[in-house]
C-alpha cells in the first residue's frame, strides 16, 4: 500500500524577523513496517545552508540556516511511502505476562522511555484496574489500556501548546491526540514498559474532514520490539499510520524546532493532504 503525502506549513510574522537555525522533521522513517520511497522538500526563503542529520534517537532531520530579514517562512514537503505492515500482532512476546524484565543491556538503551515524568494516583489506579482485568497479560494490557483511554477521554482538536499532563487530561475528560498519548505513555511506564511519543500521519481525516499531524505511542515489547498503539482511535497501529519521528520526550518529536530574532508574533497555517484527496 503506497501513499503520497503533501504537507505545507507556513509561518506568517507580524513584523519581519531574522530566522535562527531550524530543525525540520518531515521525512517519514524507513523501518520494518514502512519504507520511504522519495522525499522532496522546498523551503522559502531558501536557506543559505542545509544538511540532513541523524538525531540522538536515530531520527532523520534537516537542519537549515538563514540570512536576512523575512516576513514569513514556508515549508513544503512531498513524500512517497510504502506501508509494509498488515498485522500489528505478527509476533510472540518473549514475556507474555507483566511484569516484564528487559535484558540489562537493552534496559540501558530504553532508559529514557522507562522514566516517568509524572506521578498521579488516578493514573496508577487505571493501570492497576487494567492489570487486574487482563490477568496481567502483556498484549491484553496494552490493547485494553488503549481502548480504555479512547473511551474515557473525548478527542478534541488543539492546534497549539505542549501536551497536557496525564492528570490534566483525566481532569478535563478531553484532549488532543498528543494529550492522550502522554497519558498512555505514563500508564505504560507505570506498568514497567518503555514507551515513546510518535509524530506522523494517519490516513483517516478528522471528523471535520481536515488532516492534521497525528500522534500515537510506541511500546517496547520483548520479542516484538517497538509496537504502535493509538489511544485516540483505541487501536493497535498497523497499515494506516505513517511514522515520521519518535522520541521519549514529546518536545523532541516536533516537526519544526527553531526560533527567530525580533518582536513579532507568528501565525501558523498547516495543510496536509494525501494523493487522491480533494485539494486542500
Amino acid at each position: 500500500m503506497n501513499y503520497t503525502i503533501h504537507h505545507t506549513t507556513q509561518y506568517h510574522y507580524s513584523k519581519p524577523v531574522f530566522l535562527e537555525p531550524h530543525t525540520l522533521r518531515f521525512r517519514p522513517r524507513t523501518d520494518a513496517r514502512q519504507r520511504l520511497l522519495a522525499c522532496r522538500m522546498e523551503i522559502d526563503p531558501a536557506p543559505v545552508a542545509r544538511a540532513d542529520l541523524i538525531e540522538a534517537e536515530g531520527c532523520i532531520a534537516t537542519r537549515v540556516w538563514f540570512s536576512g530579514i523575512v516576513p514569513q517562512l514556508t515549508i513544503r514537503s512531498e513524500c512517497d511511502v510504502e506501508i509494509l505492515a498488515t498485522n500489528p500482532f505478527d509476533f510472540i512476546p518473549d514475556q507474555p505476562h507483566i511484569p516484564v524484565q528487559y535484558d540489562p543491556a537493552v534496559a540501558v538503551l530504553l532508559a529514557p522511555g522507562l522514566q516517568r515524568r509524572f506521578s498521579d494516583r488516578d493514573v496508577d489506579q487505571i493501570v492497576e484496574e487494567v492489570l487486574v482485568n487482563t490477568g496481567r497479560e502483556t498484549i491484553g494490557f496494552l490493547t485494553e489500556l488503549c481502548q480504555r483511554i479512547h473511551s474515557a477521554v473525548v478527542y478534541t482538536h488543539r492546534a497549539d501548546g505542549p501536551p497536557y499532563s496525564p492528570a490534566e487530561t483525566l481532569a478535563c475528560g478531553s484532549g488532543a491526540c498528543r494529550d492522550l498519548v502522554v497519558l498512555y505513555m505514563d500508564c505504560c511506564r507505570a506498568a514497567g514498559f518503555a514507551a515513546r511519543f510518535v509524530s506522523g500521519y494517519t490516513c483517516q481525516p478528522d471528523d471535520d474532514g481536515l488532516r492534521c499531524l497525528h500522534a500515537w505511542a510506541e511500546v517496547y515489547v520483548p520479542g516484538g520490539g517497538w509496537r504502535g498503539f493509538d489511544p485516540t482511535h483505541g487501536l493497535a497501529v498497523v497499515d494506516d499510520h505513517i511514522a515520521v519521528v519518535a522520541s521519549a520526550e514529546p518536545e523532541q518529536a516536533s516537526p519544526v524546532s527553531g526560533s527567530f530574532r525580533g518582536t513579532a508574533t507568528a501565525d501558523v497555517i498547516t495543510s496536509i493532504r494525501f494523493a487522491g484527496d480533494a485539494a486542500a
